[in-house]
């Protein structure tokens, strides 16, 4: 143990002090294939004979006796063990090829992906990437938090990078302070390319864990995707109950989900007064059955035993249609035809996609709703993920996105704006 008084236990208190002050969860970037497999799959304490061959370097079981490191449960612990690996490999000078370089997760999102256990599609997001934050504007027009002439050692706005899951399809992005590239999506913008920067997720190594069921073996239902009831009572909502019932009669089909009856969920968005109440559609005897709210490995599991997957017009932009396809289960899929001759989908990246994999249906169109439903549930496919969902994929684009020369794209910008009146401009 240093003495309370060196330079060198300054140093680690002052670090580790900024950690917790700061309470975001700090990683120590190893190279991308480290990278991954921590974000993915929880911190991966390994050592190699060879120094060549070491990229994260963790602190030596004899620091670990004077300093114990706890299990990542929370965003402090987790802090707390980076710091230390790399105030260790520093002092010992043998730290991994990247690992002085630092990413700072400051969304939300990811501490209650990490340490809460969320599974949204925001959540699995979150554990397939690196951000510094969503709503960065609050950094941007901060003199306490941007770096500026006034504040030299803020944070450069060219090192901040915004946490947005759905692709902007309604124009510039608020948070667009820099330029698109700065704006990080989940899924590519179908609807407006270009306004943001592509990074997405992979569900591969979660979804292959779950062996695709035979046709004739799985059971005679339709999963019905809604993840919470509010969803039948907004304007969005492509069908009816009534169209429920009608397809269980006509094609001796069962219906079944899992889904959450929160009564303060989204309710702007509905029709309902302050007094009414949400009447739950499930209905066993009927052959409509609500397994309540599942965790991952459960809703994987009974996703996988369905015929197909129902979506009905919310959530938008979720990443469950692309488990379905991972699991050999087809996907019905709503659109809408507006007056203009625009026509809307409820996920923007599912509409090049086709039969035998997904099924467009005109939203309250029940014969073509029937007939989609009987032919996708009489149609075996076999895994489908995406190119671009990959993990390989993914990994290709974290490294671009950690190996760009963002100064000298941020400098190039800067340059181009110099003459430029009401846009921002910032400190490299």
């Amino acid at each position: 143990m240093f003495p309370a008084s060196s330079p060198r236990s300054r140093r680690f208190t002052i670090w580790f002090l900024r950690a917790i002050a700061f309470a975001v969860l700090i990683l120590a970037v190893a190279n991308l294939g480290a990278l991954w497999s921590t974000l993915r799959r929880g911190y991966n304490d390994y050592v190699s004979a060879d120094l060549k061959d070491i990229k994260y370097v963790s602190s030596p079981l004899h620091i670990n006796e004077v300093f114990p490191r706890p299990k990542p449960k929370d965003r402090f612990t987790w802090n707390y063990k980076t710091m230390l690996d790399l105030q260790t490999c520093v002092a010992l000078k043998n730290c991994g090829p990247n690992q002085q370089k630092v990413a700072i997760l400051a969304a939300h999102w990811f501490e209650e992906a990490y340490f809460l256990g969320f599974r949204g599609g925001e959540g699995i997001w979150a554990l397939s990437m690196i951000v510094v934050r969503n709503n960065p504007k609050d950094c941007y027009t901060s003199n306490s938090c941007i770096k500026s002439q006034q504040n030299p050692r803020g944070i450069p706005a060219w090192k901040i990078f915004d946490f947005d899951y759905f692709p902007n399809i309604f124009g510039k992005n608020p948070n667009e302070f820099l330029d698109a590239r700065w704006i990080l999506s989940a899924l590519p913008n179908t609807v407006n390319p270009g306004s943001d920067h592509y990074i997405g997720f992979s569900q591969e190594t979660t979804c292959t864990q779950y062996p695709v069921i035979p046709l004739s073996e799985r059971a005679n239902t339709i999963w019905l995707f809604m993840k919470q009831l509010t969803y039948i009572y907004v304007p969005s909502f492509a069908w009816s109950v009534a169209d429920f019932h009608n397809l269980i009669r006509d094609l001796s089909m069962s219906i079944t989900g899992g889904w959450a009856i929160e009564e303060g969920y989204m309710r702007y968005r509905t029709s309902l007064g302050p007094d009414d109440k949400l009447e739950d559609i499930a209905d066993p005897v009927n052959g409509i059955f609500n397994l309540g709210v599942l965790d991952q490995p459960g809703f994987l599991d009974n996703l996988r035993k369905a015929r197909v997957m129902l979506a009905i017009g919310d959530p938008r932009w979720s990443p469950s249609p692309f488990e379905a396809l991972c699991l050999g289960v087809p996907v019905v899929h709503p659109y809408w035809k507006h007056e203009d001759g625009a026509i809307e989908y409820q996920n923007g990246f599912l509409a090049q996609y086709g039969p035998p994999y997904v099924y467009h249906v005109e939203a309250h169109n029940y014969q073509q709703l029937h007939d989609a439903i009987k032919v996708a549930s009489e149609t075996p496919i076999n895994r489908f993920i995406p190119k671009i969902m990959t993990e390989a994929a993914l990994r290709d684009r974290l490294v671009n996105l950690m190996e760009t020369n963002w100064r000298s794209e941020a400098n190039i910008l800067l340059q181009n704006r110099v003459n430029l009146t009401d846009v921002y401009k910032f400190e490299l």
